[in-house]
C-alpha cells in the first residue's frame, strides 16, 4: 500500500512537472499548436537588458512573458469552455454577460441599461449648456449640428438578457440625453426610436455575438438621421430599403464570444445589405490630419465622394458610423467621417477647415459623458 501511494506521488510529480516544462519545451519544438490570441490589447513586448535598472528589468520582462507564452492561448481557451459548458457562465464576466438563447452582451452596457448612473441635475445642465453651445456655433456660421445617440443592444433586445440583469429605473442616460431635443436650439436624434419600430420584422437588428448593430440596423438609424435632416432641409430623403438586397453572411461568432473563445461554438449569420444597382461613390482624398493614438491610419479617415449628390458632411465617428458610411454617403456630395477616438469631441478644427453644411456627432450610449468630459472650453466657461 506504501508503495503504491508512492508511486502515485512520484507519477504526480511527473505530471506536474511535465505540465510546468510543457511551454518552455514547446516554445523551441511547436509539437502543439499555439491558438492565436484574441485580447483586444497590444501585448507586452520583450524588455531590453538594462544592468543599471534590474529591478524594473525583471518586472517588465516578467509581464512580457506572462503576455507571450507557448500555449497561453490553449490554456486561456481550455479554461473559458470548462467555465461556460460545465457552469453556464461567463468565463470572463467583467465583459461578457451571457444572456439567452444564444445572445450575448459588453458587460459595459450594464449600468447604461439599469439606470444606474443616471446623470445628476448638475450634469444634466452642464450637458444642455454643451450642446447648446455647439448647435448655436454651428448655426452661427450657417450650419447644421446634430448628436446622434445610438443604443445599445442591451437597450433593443432586453428581453434575451439574464433575470438577474433588472431596471433599477425608468430613466437612463439615454432617456436624459434625447430629452434635450425638446430644448430650442439643441439637435439630437434618437435613432432607438426607429431601430424598436423595426425590430420584429424578419432580420435581427443587432447580432447575437457582437455588441454592433448590423447592416439592416445601421439602415434603420441612418434612415432616422435622414429624417430628421429633412426637417432642415427639404431636399434629404432617405434611400428606401428597397434598393437593397438583404443578404445573409455566415462567419464565426462576433467580439463578444471571441472575447471568451467561443466564435467557433457560436458561428453566426450577419445580415448584409448590398445595392441592387451600381452607385456613382468613391474615395476621396485624405487630409493630413495627425493621428490620435490608438487609432490607425485606415480607421482615422473615411472619405467618400458622390458626384449625384449636392451638400457635404462632417461625421465625428466611432465604430459604430462604420456600417453607416454606404448609407450616409447616397446624401452627401462628399461625406468627411472622422475617428475622434472615442472623445465625441466638437472639432471646431475641422469644421473651420472643412466647411461642412451638416455636421454629425455619432455617439454610442456608453460614451455619453465624454460629451463633459471632452466639453469645449468655450461651453465651459458659460
Amino acid at each position: 500500500m506504501v508503495r503504491a501511494s508512492k508511486k502515485i506521488q512520484i507519477l504526480m510529480l511527473i505530471v506536474f512537472g511535465g505540465l510546468i516544462l510543457l511551454p518552455a519545451f514547446n516554445h523551441y519544438f511547436e509539437f502543439i499548436y499555439n491558438e492565436p490570441g484574441n485580447e483586444n490589447r497590444a501585448k507586452s513586448k520583450r524588455p531590453e537588458l538594462n544592468l543599471s535598472n534590474l529591478d524594473a528589468f525583471v518586472k517588465n520582462y516578467d509581464n512580457y512573458y506572462t503576455d507571450n507564452f507557448s500555449l497561453r492561448q490553449n490554456a486561456i481557451s481550455l479554461h473559458n469552455r470548462f467555465e461556460y459548458f460545465t457552469f453556464g457562465v461567463s468565463p470572463v464576466p467583467g465583459e461578457v454577460v451571457v444572456g439567452k438563447d444564444g445572445w450575448f452582451y459588453d458587460k459595459d452596457c450594464i449600468d447604461n441599461y439599469k439606470g444606474s448612473n443616471v446623470f445628476t441635475p448638475e450634469q444634466l445642465g452642464a450637458l444642455k449648456n454643451e450642446l447648446a453651445y455647439r448647435c448655436r456655433w454651428a448655426k452661427e456660421r450657417g450650419l447644421q449640428y446634430y448628436t446622434v445617440v445610438v443604443p445599445s443592444k442591451m437597450n433593443v433586445y432586453p428581453e434575451y438578457l439574464p433575470d438577474n440583469i433588472i431596471k433599477v429605473s425608468e430613466t437612463s442616460r439615454y432617456e436624459q440625453i434625447v430629452s434635450l431635443n425638446n430644448i430650442e436650439g439643441i439637435n439630437v436624434v434618437d435613432v432607438r426610436r426607429n431601430l424598436l419600430k423595426n425590430k420584429n420584422a424578419n432580420y435581427d437588428l443587432f447580432q447575437k455575438t457582437d455588441g454592433h448593430w448590423n447592416d439592416l440596423g445601421a439602415y434603420y438609424g441612418y434612415e432616422e438621421i435622414i429624417n430628421r435632416l429633412a426637417e432642415q432641409i427639404p431636399e434629404m430623403n432617405a434611400v428606401p430599403l428597397s434598393d437593397y438586397n438583404i443578404g445573409i453572411e455566415k462567419q464565426m461568432g462576433g467580439s463578444i464570444v471571441k472575447m471568451i473563445n467561443l466564435e467557433k461554438e457560436y458561428p453566426e449569420e450577419f445580415v448584409r445589405l448590398t445595392e441592387k444597382e451600381p452607385v456613382s461613390i468613391y474615395d476621396g482624398p485624405k487630409r493630413a490630419y495627425s493621428l490620435p493614438e490608438g487609432i490607425s491610419a485606415e480607421d482615422h479617415q473615411i472619405i467618400k465622394l458622390n458626384d449625384k449628390a449636392k451638400l457635404k458632411c462632417l461625421v465625428i465617428r466611432d465604430s459604430f458610423t462604420l456600417l453607416l458610411v454606404k448609407f450616409l454617403s447616397r446624401n452627401f456630395h462628399e461625406a468627411v467621417f472622422i475617428h475622434d477616438a472615442w472623445k465625441y469631441r466638437m472639432r471646431e478644427d475641422l469644421i473651420e477647415t472643412e466647411k461642412p453644411h451638416v455636421i454629425l456627432n455619432i455617439v454610442f450610449e456608453t460614451g455619453l459623458e465624454k460629451l463633459l468630459q471632452y466639453s469645449s472650453h468655450k461651453a465651459k466657461r458659460q
